[in-house]
């Protein structure tokens, strides 16, 4: 029941009533471009889905009236004097905000788009707020983009240019000469495994994934960038075969030398 916005089915309701939308929503806005309320959770309309059901997932309960108090005030739509829509008639494809009871973690809109496209985000961590509010470009699963946040168990991540939590190595600083350092990070997690490459040496800069903005690098079984010669066996066009030495510096081939052809 209910499904993150990055999933959310098309909108198959009244265009004419009040109600928030996806876009709304990933900007951090309420149905009439109102702010989020800060401390809740987005939560796209599937389906079957009805607002005590919703709740009920949030450990709330739609018959406790301080907490249908509490729904009514973050989703204006429904409160009287924003025309009373029906709270039993809600449509796939609309967001509604639902306040968890469990400690929320992770980045929660409270402002929304400026004149580039940014969000304002508050971070909470065991349902606390934590440092100021900052600006993001917020991606399509409605998460902040290359930001430091919370993942939803409390632990602190780095997100990617997809919102999710970065995975590889990312650029981390750098100077006005070109030199750059190349930090790897697990499940948005920062590790000690990091290079450098200058222009001024052998090393290159690796390609960069223009989806999350991570390194398009070579890796060994534990994840970390290869390094020195590595050997394979490759079979030519014609039939033989033929054995290959790439040369890397960090997970970027430098040089590659290749042996006779052999049956």
């Amino acid at each position: 029941m209910g499904t993150e916005l990055s999933s959310a089915p098309p909108y198959q309701g009244n265009p004419d009533v009040s109600y928030t939308s996806v876009m709304e929503a990933q900007q951090g806005q309420g149905p009439e471009g109102q702010q989020a309320p800060a401390g809740t959770v987005p939560v796209a309309v599937e389906p079957g889905d009805t607002i005590s059901g919703l709740m009920a997932q949030q450990g709330l309960d739609w018959n406790d009236p301080a907490q249908r108090a509490q729904f009514m005030a973050d989703n204006p739509q429904f409160a009287d004097a924003a025309g009373g829509r029906n709270p039993d008639l809600i449509w796939p494809g609309e967001v509604l905000y639902v306040r968890p009871v469990s400690p929320h973690n992770g980045a929660v809109p409270v402002g929304g788009p400026d004149g580039n496209g940014q969000v304002a985000y508050q971070n909470y961590q065991n349902g606390q707020p934590v440092g100021e509010p900052y600006k993001a470009t917020p991606a399509a699963n409605g998460q902040p983009t290359n930001a430091e946040t919370f993942a939803p168990n409390g632990n602190a991540i780095t997100t990617d240019k997809q919102g999710n939590p970065r995975d590889g190595y990312f650029v981390v600083d750098g100077d006005s000469r070109g030199n750059c350092r190349w930090v790897r990070f697990e499940n948005g997690v920062r590790t000690e495994d990091s290079f450098m490459t200058s222009p001024y040496d052998d090393t290159a800069d690796p390609e960069i994934d223009p989806a999350t903005g991570a390194a398009r690098i070579e890796t060994d079984g534990n994840g970390m960038a290869l390094n020195g010669p590595v050997s394979s066996t490759e079979r030519t066009p014609e039939g033989t075969y033929q054995s290959v030495t790439s040369h890397y510096v960090n997970g970027v081939v430098v040089r590659t030398e290749r042996g006779p052809e052999y049956e």
